[in-house]
């Protein structure tokens, strides 16, 4: 094997043995090493016990899977040309498989394509996109460009990227500030706060309110995806100083999206002009808009919201358990 700059990190027979059968990950149990200093998300040569080079990947000492393999091939160098070509390949992919028009696609799947824990979806001149991985959260800076990019060569111009923000709750999660996680996707969200004083802290930010809203949309059935914290990042070259709003909750039905925001709070005008803002820029005709309050809605409130177009769920309604049926009167599925 010829020389390279990685820190080299041994692995026990079994480890080798998926390697080589074509397994993505390695598990912490079943590693030695690295055998000079790192940081998590750096790339790592894995090796047998016997020094035959198996792959590359990026570790994490804070993941059950230790290393998420990138490369099995010597020659690889990670720069921007490595990942110029993974994403290539995995357009060109799709290109061959759904034909020439795949505006509403899963662009990349995770390890299938070779990155590790990301997932990016595509609907219309939307991208969509969860991080799962440490290897990916560090390098996205550098991915999401190039996405933007090349898209543009099969007549993509990307408008906006929402991030998924489920890490965020795993990340609650390992900071003990949230206990007995369990994230079904696409069906349930469940967790116990730490303590009265964590739990009172999350209220006051809207948290769960969001989390219920995001339960709510999944629970009707007619939303196609639904994403919690969806970040909207409004440059299109996504480098230093790009400005970024948050969506508490996005649902889409077929080319649809709904924009919801959630107030633990009364409504201010600022908030839903900017609600209005969001989905007319970024949603595109058709789009729809409404809060979520759990205070009751003022006249003066409910008025403006009507002269924006933004409907109104105010604490009366989730009282009394309307939230689901609003929803789909939203979306026009019921009247």
């Amino acid at each position: 094997m010829p020389t390279r700059p990685y820190p080299i990190l041994t692995v026990n027979e079994k480890a080798a043995r998926s390697l080589r059968a074509g397994h993505p990950w390695v598990y912490g149990a079943e590693t030695t090493g690295p055998d000079q200093p790192y940081q998590n998300g750096d790339i790592v040569d894995v090796v047998s016990h016997k020094g035959r080079w198996l792959g590359a990947g990026v570790i994490n000492d804070h993941s059950k899977i230790r290393v998420r393999l990138l490369s099995r091939n010597t020659n690889d160098r990670f720069d921007e040309a490595f990942w110029r070509r993974r994403i290539q390949y995995a357009l060109d992919y799709r290109k061959t498989v759904m034909g020439p028009d795949f505006t509403c696609s899963r662009l990349i799947f995770g390890e299938a394509d070779h990155f590790p824990g990301l997932t990016v979806d595509l609907f219309q001149d939307i991208l969509v996109t969860e991080v799962l991985s440490l290897g990916m959260e560090v390098r996205k800076h550098l991915l999401y460009p190039l996405l933007v990019e090349l898209l543009k060569d099969y007549g993509v111009t990307v408008r906006a990227i929402y991030e998924r923000n489920e890490a965020a709750l795993r990340e609650l999660a390992r900071i003990d500030l949230i206990r007995e996680l369990d994230i079904v996707p696409n069906q349930q969200v469940s967790f116990r706060f730490r303590d009265l004083h964590t739990r009172a802290w999350l209220r006051d930010v809207g948290s769960v309110l969001e989390l219920y809203t995001y339960k709510a949309c999944v629970d009707t059935g007619i939303f196609h995806d639904v994403i919690s914290s969806a970040v909207v990042r409004w440059d299109e070259v996504l480098g230093h100083g790009s400005v970024s709003n948050e969506i508490d909750v996005m649902a889409a039905r077929g080319v649809v999206p709904l924009f919801l925001s959630c107030k633990a709070c009364d409504i201010k005008t600022e908030a839903l002009n900017e609600l209005a803002i969001l989905r007319d820029r970024f949603g595109g005709k058709g789009a729809k808009a409404a809060i979520v309050t759990t205070e009751t809605c003022n006249a003066a409130a409910r008025h403006r919201a009507a002269q924006l177009g933004i409907a109104v769920v105010d604490l009366e309604e989730l009282k009394t358990g309307q939230l689901l049926h609003r929803l789909k009167v939203i979306m026009k599925v019921e009247r």
